[in-house]
């Protein structure tokens, strides 16, 4: 129990000192400053007694360190109270009992301090406690699981405890959260925390910190959308990956030698199996923390390297911060003093399951300089992507003394900085390279190092599958763009069966990463599990594979916009009292409903379709929304559901990402509502992107009562390998019976099936099914398509 020893109780004075509003207490100020419209940063300065709280230092979520000067705040007093306009803030100070009332700009409640030790701190931590509303429901936070019982997508009546860990299952919270009443909050303070949301006080929530400096930040939108942006600003825009990230990335506990590697990748060709990437867990290496091939198991790794990138294999290896004393790096790491310690300075060595250890101090800039320059020769011989793992840190002693100061200070920023450091490595020696970072821990801010979060070593059962689905859409709502899962579960909770693996094979090449992965005697290649489940696995393989431009545009708006690849339907629909904790069904881009089978055994399920019209993907059966459906999916059945009016960009059917350029460009039209895209492109690899070569064209779709008419507008910019001229195939679903199609008023010729393959350019309407296929001959102009 926490014994609250003072608060902030009375408002002596409020001034302003240049762009900061100051509100000074008897023993401490609390600053106010204005950063953007919506956006209030908040630090907490204690005057006289300091407890055991440390002073405010360098920001480690917010990238920005400089801001321009913000909105001007108007004060105006008023009896007992300070009334601040600010940007889209109102923000009524009550002087005694002191607390905080946030408004918008035009006057709704949206965040208040409860009335009295709105922040309050005791010998030992701090807390921030607001009135929980009825209209609050909490979203993002990181990576919540558990033993045992199911996730919640919203966190009200929760507690979440912010402290990295790996019991198993992983869990990665953040000191950052979203309510759906208009508002987010991040704390910017790595210290062991606790939200308490509206478990011990359904009347009230708070965050509880023990120690470290107190300074938060208040966001207000209209919409997540809005907060999603701004939350991105705050803590940096995520670099976009390379394409192949969003191919097969098939890996395992693990592959122990250059042969079974190469044989692995032999079968994915020779079975038809599309895949783009081979990870590598810690048979690489002779000792952990050598970042460098065993010669004996992988002669030549350069070599071999080479030769899977020519097959179209991307090669990823495993690091932790774990260095054993028979690693070639110890000697130099102790030496330096890089690794943690114990408080008289003597090293800290400890037994784990790779032999005895020592704890890297990633806290350190030195020895973060020293680990990026270890990968130096890993750049050189090829590798293209790196998977930081065991980096809660999972062993971590609390006596251990740190750089940065104690453990309990750095533990949370451990797996941060771990990827801060592989990022500069990628900046030295190969910034023109995009950078793709797999993590089990992170931090708000780790999403600006390219890092992606997979769930860790999660159990082999349906019970974890369904964890699995809240999981990712919290996982998305915190910024952190890729989030992926082990295939088939890890290694925990019986027997992985073909049911389970083909269910979850399903599931996640429906989420950003798609990646099976299992403990030493799990095996997780789609043919270990019989012809039956391999088919499977190939049928949405294949489609996955072609669902790339989809992808690939989902993901770029995850990266400039902070809207997420896999979206929970609250986000869209936050009107809709069904959506509000829905955590078994998800939007997948803008357009694909997907409705994923959990349950062992099950043959149909109920599913959830929001407002509007929804089409089954298999049937193309129209269902209006809002209404639950039962839906039937035997063992080769994913339900999905697209929206009507949807335009989906598909490719041409590939073993790897960068097979075949984008030729033909398919678009899937499911008529019936307007609708537009803009279909972004660049190559995929460099990051000339950042230079501006890239291409966008947009598509428009419009209706009345006698046509459709479908607009292809010029391609804006360009990029390396950009096809000059390209096919254009439109597949319009649902299309009534046609009597002529015409581009730019030009007639476009009817074919039969048979010769529409051959054709430069035509049409073809099928009565059994009403698909119109308009193949256009290639081109790059603006093209107006109308159908009558």
């Amino acid at each position: 129990m926490t014994i609250t020893v003072g608060s902030l109780s009375r408002l002596q004075k409020v001034s302003q000192r240049g762009a900061d509003l100051v509100f000074s207490f008897e023993s401490s100020d609390l600053v106010m400053t204005p950063l953007l419209p919506n956006v209030i940063r908040h630090t907490w300065v204690p005057t006289h007694w300091r407890l055991y709280t440390e002073p405010v230092r360098a920001a480690h979520a917010v990238a920005r360190r400089y801001w321009p000067a913000g909105p001007s705040p108007a004060l105006r007093e008023v009896p007992g109270k300070v009334c601040i306009e600010v940007g889209d803030f109102l923000i009524e100070a009550t002087r005694e009992p002191f607390h905080l009332r946030y408004c918008t700009a035009d006057g709704r409640p949206v965040l208040e301090e409860i009335e009295q030790g709105g922040l309050s701190w005791s010998y030992w931590d701090y807390s921030l406690r607001y009135m929980l509303s009825s209209e609050d429901h909490f979203y993002g936070m990181g990576q919540a699981d558990q033993l045992s019982g199911p996730i919640d997508l919203d966190h009200r009546g929760q507690t979440r405890e912010v402290w990295n860990q790996h019991s198993p299952p992983a869990v990665t919270i953040f000191p950052s959260l979203l309510s759906l009443r208009g508002y987010a909050l991040l704390i910017d303070n790595p210290c062991r925390a606790v939200w308490d949301l509206g478990y011990s006080d359904r009347q009230s929530f708070s965050y509880q910190a023990r120690g470290g400096g107190l300074q938060y930040y208040i966001v207000l939108g209209p919409d997540m959308a809005r907060l999603l942006q701004t939350m991105l600003e705050l803590t940096g825009y995520p670099p976009l990956p390379p394409r192949w990230v969003f191919g097969l990335l098939q890996s395992r506990y693990g592959y122990r030698s250059r042969q079974e590697l190469e044989t692995i990748a032999q079968s994915f060709r020779t079975r038809q199996l599309p895949c783009d990437a081979l990870i590598l867990d810690v048979f690489w290496f002779r000792e952990m923390g050598d970042l460098a091939f065993d010669p004996q198991k992988w002669p030549d790794a350069r070599e071999m390297i080479a030769r899977l990138k020519q097959q179209g294999f991307r090669t990823v290896v495993i690091e932790e911060p774990y260095l054993t004393q028979q690693s070639s790096n110890y000697p130099e790491a102790l030496s330096r003093g890089y690794l943690a310690r114990r408080y008289d300075g003597s090293p800290y060595t400890f037994d784990f399951w790779p032999g005895e250890c020592g704890l890297f101090d990633f806290s350190n800039p030195a020895a973060r300089e020293w680990w990026t320059g270890k990968h130096r020769s890993l750049f050189e011989i090829g590798i293209d992507g790196w998977w930081t793992d065991l980096n809660e840190p999972a062993k971590h002693f609390q006596d251990m003394a740190h750089h940065a100061g104690p453990a309990a200070a750095v533990h949370n920023l451990t797996g941060f900085w771990m990827q801060q450091s592989v990022y500069d490595a990628h900046q030295q020696y190969a910034p023109n390279q995009r950078i793709f970072i797999l993590s089990r821990a992170a931090f708000p801010g780790s999403q600006r190092y390219g890092a992606a979060l997979w769930s860790g070593d999660v159990d082999k059962t349906f019970a974890s599958l369904r964890k699995q689905v809240a999981i990712g859409l919290s996982v998305g709502l915190t910024g952190i763009p890729l989030w992926g899962s082990d295939i088939g579960g890890f290694g925990f909770g019986g027997e992985c069966t073909g049911e389970l693996y083909a269910r979850w094979f399903q599931f996640a090449v429906f989420c950003p990463l798609c990646r099976p992965h299992g403990d030493q005697k799990e095996l997780r290649e789609p043919w270990q599990f019989g012809a039956e489940i391999e088919a499977i696995c190939r049928k949405y393989l294949q489609m996955r594979y072609r669902l790339l431009p989809y992808i690939y545009n989902a993901a770029h708006d995850a990266c400039t916009t902070g809207i997420p690849i896999m979206r929970p339907l609250v986000l869209e629909y936050p009107g809709d009292p069904q959506v509000l904790n829905l955590a078994d069904e998800y939007l997948f881009g803008p357009e694909i409903l997907v409705a994923p089978i959990l349950d062992e055994g099950a043959v149909e399920r109920s599913v959830y379709l929001p407002q509007g019209n929804w089409i089954d993907y298999w049937s193309e059966e129209i269902h209006a929304g809002p209404k639950h459906i039962t839906t039937r999916a035997e063992l080769s059945k994913l339900p999905l559901f697209v929206r009507q009016g949807a335009i989906i960009p598909m490719g041409p059917d590939l073993q790897y990402s960068s097979q075949h350029p984008l030729d033909p460009l398919t678009l899937e039209i499911y008529r019936g509502a307007d609708n537009s895209l803009t279909l972004y492109e660049d190559d995929g690899e460099s990051n000339a992107y950042q230079n501006g070569d890239y291409a966008e064209t947009r598509f428009d779709l419009t209706h009345n009562d006698r046509e459709l008419i479908c607009h292809l507008g010029q391609t804006k910019g360009n990029f390396r390998d950009y096809p000059p001229e390209r096919t254009i195939i439109l597949n319009i679903h649902q299309q009534p019976q046609v009597a002529a199609v015409t581009c730019n008023a030009e007639p476009v010729p009817m074919k039969t099936a048979e010769t529409m393959g051959q054709a430069r350019t035509g049409w073809h309407w099928s009565h059994h099914n009403r698909l119109l296929s308009i193949k256009l001959s290639p081109a790059n102009t603006a093209r107006t398509v109308r159908v009558v």
